[in-house]
C-alpha cells in the first residue's frame, strides 16, 4: 500500500484508513507514506490489538508522521513495553473499554512535524485508568522561535489519572500549550493522583484539570434537558467547588500552578433536545484569589441526534 506523495519535488501524502472494529489488522506488508509538503495519516480502528510498540516503528519506518488516530475497541492499551516512539503532527490513542499504560515511550508531535514549526496536539482516551509511567515523554513543543506549543489531553473516563514524578511533559513555545486532565470527580476531590506538575511539566501556558461528572439517562429521563435538570446540574457544580475548595487534597493542586475545573458531561441514549436556554455566563468559580474566574467545561453525547431548541450561551444575552 503507497500513499506517498509520488514526487520528490512536492506534494502531498494520502491517508490510509482501516476498520476492523471485532477483529484486527496485520501490517507487516509494505506500506509507504512519504510526503515532501505534507506526511501520510493513518486511522485505524481495531477490535484488538497486542504489540503497539512494533505498530508504532512501522508506521515511523513507513512515513506516517501527520495524523495518527489509533482506537481499541476492547482491552488495554499498552505502550512502551520496549523503547519506542510514535510520531505525528496530530496524535489521539482512545482504548474504548480499557486502560492506556506508557511506559518506555516518546510521544512526538513536535514542531518537528510542522511547516511552521508549530507545536502539534496530542489526546489520549482511556475508558478505565491513564497511567503515565516514569520513562514516558510526551512533546507537543514548538521548533520554531516565533512559534506556539501544541496541546495535550490526558482523559480517564471511568478510572484514574497517574503520572509519575519522573515523566516529562513538554507544550514549550512563544507561547505554551495547554495541558488539560480529564478525570471524574467525587464529592470534593478528583480521580487525578498528586503529581509534580512543576518539575513533571515544561513550558504549559496552563495546567487544568477538568473534574467531570456524568450527567445521563438516570436525570434526562424523556430525551429532554430542562430548566430543572440545569438547575439540579448546575447546583452538584457548586457543590463541588465549594467542596474542593474546603478540602485540603483538592486544593493542594494550586500549589503546582495547577486548576481545578468543573466539567459536565452530558450522556444520553437516543435523541436529546435543549428544551430551555442554558446560559453558562455566571458558571464561574473562585480562583486562589477569590476571583470567579474558573470557567467549567460542558460536553454533551448521544447515540442519536441533538437538537437545541433553545439557545445555549457563554455569555450572550
Amino acid at each position: 500500500i503507497d500513499v506517498s506523495s509520488g514526487s520528490v519535488d512536492g506534494g502531498k501524502a494520502g491517508t490510509l484508513s482501516i476498520g476492523a472494529s471485532k477483529g484486527t489488522v496485520n501490517l507487516d506488508g509494505n506500506i509507504a507514506a512519504s510526503g515532501v509538503e505534507k506526511a501520510g495519516s493513518i486511522l485505524l480502528d481495531v477490535g484488538a490489538y497486542n504489540n503497539f510498540d512494533a505498530l508504532f516503528a512501522t508506521l515511523n519506518q513507513s512515513g506516517f508522521t501527520d495524523q495518527i488516530g489509533i482506537r481499541l475497541r476492547n482491552g488495554d492499551m499498552n505502550l512502551g513495553q520496549v523503547a519506542s516512539n510514535l510520531y505525528g503532527s496530530d496524535i489521539t490513542l482512545t482504548a474504548d473499554n480499557g486502560s492506556i499504560n506508557l511506559d518506555q515511550i516518546t510521544i512526538d508531535a513536535s514542531g518537528d512535524f510542522s511547516p511552521s514549526g508549530k507545536g502539534g496536539e496530542i489526546a489520549i482516551w482511556a475508558d478505565k485508568d491513564l497511567n503515565v509511567g516514569s520513562n514516558s515523554f510526551l512533546n507537543t513543543a514548538a521548533t520554531a522561535a516565533d512559534s506556539d506549543g501544541g496541546n495535550i489531553l490526558l482523559s480517564s473516563q471511568n478510572g484514574t489519572v497517574v503520572i509519575d514524578n519522573a515523566a516529562n511533559i513538554n507544550l514549550s513555545g512563544a507561547t505554551g500549550g495547554d495541558l488539560q486532565i480529564r478525570a471524574e470527580r467525587t464529592d470534593d476531590d478528583v480521580k487525578v493522583a498528586l503529581f509534580d506538575a512543576n518539575n513533571v511539566v515544561t513550558g504549559a501556558d496552563a495546567i487544568r484539570i477538568e473534574a467531570f461528572k456524568q450527567v445521563d439517562n438516570s436525570l434526562v429521563t424523556d430525551g429532554k434537558l430542562s430548566s430543572a435538570d440545569i438547575n439540579t446540574i448546575k447546583a452538584s457544580v457548586e457543590e463541588f467547588m465549594s467542596n474542593c475548595k474546603k478540602d485540603a487534597s483538592c486544593q493542594q493542586w494550586s500549589n503546582y500552578g495547577v486548576t481545578v475545573m468543573p466539567g459536565v458531561d452530558v450522556v444520553a441514549d437516543g435523541d436529546l433536545r435543549l428544551t430551555a436556554d442554558w446560559n453558562l455566563k455566571d458558571w464561574r468559580y473562585a480562583d486562589v484569589n477569590d476571583e470567579n474566574t474558573i470557567p467549567g467545561q460542558l460536553t454533551i453525547r448521544t447515540s442519536g441526534s441533538i437538537y437545541l431548541d433553545k439557545d445555549l450561551s457563554d455569555g450572550v444575552e
